[in-house]
Order: C-alpha cells, then sequence, then structure tokens
C-alpha cells in the first residue's frame, strides 16, 4: 500500500505516522502538512521529527495551506501544546521541508500514479479543497480517501444530541473544505464519535514510557501534556489515539467491526461544525461505526515497544 499523508501533525497524528511508517505492508511516499492542531509550517517540521525517528528521513514532507480559505485560523495549542508535539523540547529535525506546496503535491502524485495510492488526510481538508479547486478531478485519481473526520451518523434535529458529547475538531476548523472535498468524491470517515471511546490506559501509558525504540521514546516525551488534556473529561492516566485509529482503517480494515454507507452532510449542531453520514444504502460514503480499538493499541504498543 502507497500511502499519501496530509496532516496537522499533533501527537495523536504523531502516532498514527509512527503507524504507518513502521508498518511492513505500507510505503509512505509523502507527507503534506495542514493547520489544525498547530500551525501548517510546525506540523511539517513535526513530520520530519516523527519520520527522523522512524529511520524514514527519505520521505518528503511539503508544507500545506496555512489557514482556510473563508475563515482565521484556529489551533488547538490547548490540546497538543504550542509546538503540536507537547512543549517537549524535542530536536530538530535532520532536514527541511520540501520546496514543493503540499497541495501541488497531492495533484502531481494523483497524475504520476492514478489509481496506485491511497491518500490519508489527519487534520483540516484544506489542502485537499485546495487542490480539487486546482484541478476537479485531483481527489478521484487516489485509490481510496480515508479522512479522520466526522462525529456520528444522522445530524441532530433542534440542536446538540447530548448522546455524543463530542465535537468533530477537523471538520469545524475548515467545515467549508470539508463539504467541498465531501461533494467531489467518496469518502472513508473515522470520526470522534467512534475514536473518542478508545482509548490508552495508565497500564498502556506505562508501557509507552518504557519503549526502547527512537520513535516510541518520542511519543513517549510528548504524550505528557495530551495525558494532561485528557484528564479533565475522562480521568488521570489516559488518553485517545484518534488519527492512529483512522491510520488503522486504511491499512488493516479487517478492525472495522461496523459501517454505514450515505452521504456526508456538514453542518452545526450548536456546539460546532461536525460531518456526519446520512444513511442511503447506495451512498457514496461511508463510515466506520464500530471497531476493535483495543486491538489496534495492543499493536501499537508492539510499534512503539
Amino acid at each position: 500500500m502507497r500511502v499519501v499523508v496530509d496532516t496537522d501533525t499533533g501527537i495523536d497524528d504523531a502516532m498514527a505516522l509512527v503507524w504507518l511508517a513502521t508498518h511492513p505492508a505500507v510505503d509512505v511516499v509523502a507527507i503534506g502538512s495542514t493547520h489544525g492542531n498547530c500551525r501548517a509550517d510546525q506540523a511539517a517540521v513535526n513530520a520530519l521529527r516523527v519520520l527522523d525517528a522512524c529511520g524514514r528521513s527519505d520521505v518528503p514532507v511539503a508544507v500545506g495551506e496555512a489557514a482556510p480559505r473563508s475563515r482565521p485560523a484556529t489551533f488547538a495549542t490547548h490540546v497538543h501544546g504550542a509546538d503540536g508535539l507537547g512543549d517537549a523540547g524535542l530536536p530538530p529535525p535532520s532536514s527541511r521541508p520540501s520546496t514543493e506546496p503540499a497541495v501541488d503535491q497531492i495533484v502531481r502524485l494523483g497524475r504520476e500514479e492514478p489509481g496506485r495510492l491511497d491518500l490519508l488526510a489527519l487534520g483540516p481538508l484544506t489542502n485537499l479543497a485546495a487542490a480539487l479547486a486546482q484541478d476537479p478531478h485531483a481527489l478521484s485519481r487516489f485509490r481510496s480517501v480515508v479522512v479522520m473526520g466526522g462525529a456520528g451518523t444522522a445530524l441532530p434535529a433542534g440542536g446538540p444530541d447530548p448522546t455524543l458529547g463530542v465535537g468533530d475538531p477537523n471538520t469545524d476548523h475548515d467545515p467549508e473544505a470539508t463539504e467541498h472535498v465531501a461533494r467531489s468524491v467518496p469518502l472513508t470517515l473515522v470520526g470522534v464519535d467512534v475514536t473518542i471511546a478508545i482509548r490508552l490506559d495508565g497500564a498502556d501509558l506505562e508501557r509507552v514510557g518504557r519503549a526502547a525504540s527512537p520513535h516510541g521514546r518520542l511519543i513517549a516525551r510528548a504524550l505528557p501534556h495530551y495525558v494532561n488534556f485528557h484528564a479533565a473529561q475522562f480521568g488521570p492516566r489516559t488518553c485517545c489515539a484518534h488519527d492512529v485509529m483512522a491510520a488503522a482503517v486504511l491499512t488493516d480494515p479487517g478492525w472495522v467491526t461496523g459501517w454505514a454507507r450515505g452521504d456526508v452532510h456538514v453542518g452545526d449542531d450548536g456546539t460546532g461544525h461536525r460531518a456526519v453520514v446520512i444513511p442511503r444504502a447506495d451512498g457514496p460514503s461511508r463510515a466506520v461505526t464500530a471497531m476493535d480499538g483495543r486491538a489496534v493499541i495492543d499493536r501499537l504498543l508492539e510499534v512503539l515497544a
């Protein structure tokens, strides 16, 4: 599997990049950065740091769009730290981002290898929408487009759905981009409504802390800030692994135990914008509704160790 990644490299993005870069059946062809968890230029630096730790400094990393086209950029520094990797004082990467913009990279790679590449989007879809503006067929040349985003399979009527209790940050950062992309190409959504319930526990974090690999040590240094953020909602010594689940759905879809097919709708439910799947048997897109997240976490811990 040859994968192009678009990411706002925060802490769970870093775990997803480790998953991909060390996966025996995956070749990470290129990475593009975007805004969201941190600035797009910082996200590119962070991706290079992770690639260094994984021994994959050969992978080109391109800087993407700094902000949505129709609204100011917002950043999740309260979740991931000012530098996106927990303000852990990580050393600079051994190389610099490529000079090709991330949007141009998406368009070029799709043209060069139509039907042979999979696109994994772990952040706001600003780069993907910009690629469509440049070439309306840019995304349809990819074999699949998997998105870490979405929250549910039906838009609540008359206000927020209290049963979800979660937002959809990647959509909320740039809802117009999500809507444009969803109208243009079938998507596989790995939504926050599923990933929010899949978390590392105290024993898992202890295993990460004992990791001997360079990539495991990088994640261990970045995690404390992320764990502290989750403490307010879930209690101490736990954190989510959202983006790892999206990477796992792409590389090992057998871990998915439930799907919903339909049309992607983007709306504001009163707490923020979210993408949801309106069920339709022959709909073009699909969303994960259940998966064996524990198996994914166990595999991630092996990789980090």
